[in-house]
């Protein structure tokens, strides 16, 4: 009897045990992916930039707009928790790169695009009886190449005028504004508290919102938490992955 009894107490202690390490472990523990996508914004902020080109065009004579030459601008956000109170997030460097490079080859097109139509346009304006419908014919009609006249018209090269407006100002935007991070979390009560460093500290007022339904991650906009860097991206809707 005495052994049963002890049996059934040891039993009960390992139930307890086991019950509480269930209620301690999160349940946002693992790989975690959604898309950021960046497209519309980019569209809207390189077609306000170069609008300011539509003056030089005679009335009628429509631009080259962005999302002609645009595919969609994308990136893969992941998130990784780990069972020590951990986290990483972040974006792969290799994908930030072709995807900058990707859109510096695409508006490098809008641009001889924007160009043609400019220069075309301009003559008509003069007056000249024959209207290139090409890039060759435009080029046979300059006697020089649209990189040439392009260079004329900027002072510098396409490819130095792309880097310079576009290249440095999208690495920054897309180093700072999505930076990679590392650090301690914890999740209580449906909030998701994370430190900035592995060092740093997890603050109550610093958190944001989130639900757990199957394999879906939904992290909604906190009092604070990511919004610093990702507050146009809210609510991050993310799928598990491992």
């Amino acid at each position: 009897m005495k052994r049963m009894k002890k049996a059934v107490a040891l039993l009960l202690t390992l139930l307890m045990l086991l019950s509480l390490s269930a209620c301690g472990k999160s349940d946002i523990i693992g790989r975690w992916e959604c898309k950021l996508d960046m497209t519309e914004d980019i569209i809207n902020s390189a077609d306000s930039i170069f609008s300011a080109y539509d003056a030089l065009l005679s009335d009628g004579v429509q631009a080259p707009r962005m999302a002609d030459y645009m595919d969609e601008f994308s990136l893969t956000y992941t998130m990784v928790f780990n069972e020590d109170g951990s986290y990483s997030a972040g974006v792969d460097e290799a994908q930030r790169q072709a995807a900058v490079d990707g859109l510096v080859e695409a508006v490098k097109e809008y641009m001889y695009q924007l160009f043609f139509v400019i220069l075309a346009d301009s003559a008509k304006q003069m007056g000249l009886e024959q209207q290139p419908s090409s890039r060759e014919e435009l080029e046979a009609m300059m006697g020089v190449s649209m990189n040439e006249a392009i260079s004329e018209v900027l002072g510098i090269d396409l490819e130095t005028y792309i880097e310079s407006m576009l290249g440095s100002a999208m690495n920054t935007y897309l180093s700072e504004g999505i930076a990679d991070s590392e650090g301690i979390y914890e999740t209580r009560d449906g909030r998701l508290y994370l430190s900035k460093g592995l060092d740093g500290e997890i603050f109550d007022e610093v958190y944001d919102p989130y639900t757990v339904e199957g394999d879906t991650l939904t992290i909604t906009l906190g009092p604070e938490g990511m919004s610093s860097s990702l507050k146009n991206f809210y609510p991050l809707v993310l799928n598990r992955v491992g």
